[in-house]
């Protein structure tokens, strides 16, 4: 209480309800990295740790913690920054939820069970895939092309291939995060194709089992490490009515998935 008083002044309560809600999620789950390890899976333990982790009723509120951070005051900089912050943690976990029921839908769908839960999931994946990708576009701490030009101004940088530096090193198995230019370029377009692949074999009536392999991820991979990074910057409006307008549109995807 101590330090959101501190830190926040008149919006104290208000940051103090969103953090604790977000910090009963963030305990209630054991770290397996973030959910890019569902998404383009890079060791059996980290698939494991998330895609068995069954505790997902902390989740149910998150929903209200969305609606919370939309009525805050987001006219500084540091209350949106913050506000990010916390949504993404959120949004986080709810995408490696999402992937666990989207998976086992289309193992019920494969045993004779009805498409429409498993449509419904399909939505809810892609569509918070890109909320996740619009979210942290939204301030300089989660882009590799702001963090460059940062860098860049204390000392001009001399590599001319550092941009795919920055790329390569954020993208291994360990360093895996919350960094737009991998969410929008990389796991986004994971997502979006194990979506469309999915839908075609419901078209078809394809009950084979489906591979979540990463020889799509490995291609993509590839390609972005021979693209310019400033190509890949974030180019949303940094501003408190479309941090508002994202915040609400998770409220209202997650509200979706009960």
């Amino acid at each position: 209480r101590k330090f959101c008083r501190d830190r926040y002044g008149d919006q104290a309560s208000v940051f103090e309800n969103a953090w604790q809600r977000v910090i009963a999620v963030a305990d209630a789950y054991d770290y397996g990295g973030c959910y890019a390890s569902s998404v383009i899976p890079f060791s059996p333990w980290a698939r494991r740790t998330l895609m068995h982790d069954t505790r997902d009723a902390e989740l149910d509120d998150a929903t209200a913690t969305f609606k919370i951070l939309s009525k805050a005051d987001l006219a500084s900089a540091f209350a949106r920054r913050d506000a990010i912050d916390i949504a993404r943690q959120l949004t986080d976990r709810l995408i490696a939820r999402e992937q666990r029921r989207l998976e086992k839908a289309f193992d019920a769908w494969r045993a004779g069970a009805s498409a429409m839960d498993l449509e419904r999931h399909l939505a809810r994946y892609g569509r918070l895939g890109a909320l996740m990708a619009d979210l942290l576009a939204q301030h300089t701490d989660y882009s590799l092309y702001d963090t460059f030009r940062r860098l860049d101004a204390v000392h001009p940088v001399l590599n001319p291939e550092f941009g795919q530096v920055l790329i390569d090193n954020a993208s291994c198995y360990y360093c895996r995060s919350h960094q737009y230019e991998l969410t929008q370029h990389w796991y986004l377009p994971v997502m979006l194709d194990r979506v469309q692949a999915m839908r075609k074999r419901l078209a078809a009536g394809d009950r084979t089992p489906f591979s979540y392999g990463s020889a799509f991820a490995d291609e993509l991979h590839a390609k972005l490490l021979k693209t310019p990074l400033d190509s890949m910057r974030p180019t949303m409006p940094r501003t408190a009515e479309t941090l508002r307008k994202t915040l609400r549109a998770l409220a209202e995807t997650a509200g979706n998935g009960r």
